[in-house]
C-alpha cells in the first residue's frame, strides 16, 4: 500500500453525518471553554497536563471525523490512529473524573 491510499471508503448515511456534526459541535464548545480557561488562568493553564490531554483529544477526534465531510470519504491509517488516541484519552479522562469523585466521598 502506497502513502495516501485508503483502506476503505465511508458510506455517507444520515446517522454518520449527524454523529460527525455532533462531535464537531462538541469539540467547538469545549474549545471555547478551553480558550476561556486559557484567558483566565494565563500561565497556569500551560502547566496542567489535563489541559494538554484535552487539546490532544479534541484534535484527534477532529481528525477521526474529518473524512465524513468530504465526498470521497477515504479513510487512511492516520484516521484509525487518531480514533485510537481519542478513545484512549477519553477513557483516561473518565478515570481522572472518577478519581475526583472518590476523593470527595
Amino acid at each position: 500500500m502506497k502513502y495516501g491510499e485508503s483502506y476503505e471508503c465511508l458510506q455517507h448515511t444520515t446517522a454518520l453525518v449527524f454523529c460527525a456534526v455532533a462531535i464537531v459541535v462538541y469539540i467547538g464548545c469545549n474549545s471555547l471553554r478551553e480558550f476561556l480557561q486559557m484567558y483566565q488562568q494565563r500561565l497556569h493553564y500551560i502547566f496542567e497536563i489535563d489541559n494538554l490531554m484535552s487539546w490532544i483529544l479534541y484534535t484527534s477526534a477532529l481528525i477521526m471525523v474529518w473524512p465524513v465531510f468530504f465526498a470521497e470519504g477515504n479513510i487512511t491509517p492516520v484516521h484509525y490512529s487518531a480514533a485510537a488516541v481519542a478513545v484512549f484519552l477519553s477513557w483516561f479522562r473518565l478515570l481522572l473524573l472518577l478519581q475526583r469523585f472518590d476523593q470527595v466521598i
